[in-house]
């Protein structure tokens, strides 16, 4: 149980940093 919450903390840090990337790819400012 505790490895399912550290993997799933790793994929949120994952996608905190690809979200903004992906924003920015599909509308530039």
């Amino acid at each position: 149980m505790m490895v399912l919450i550290s993997v799933f903390g790793s994929v949120n840090k994952i996608i905190r940093i690809i979200i903004p990337v992906i924003e920015q790819a599909i509308c530039p400012e």
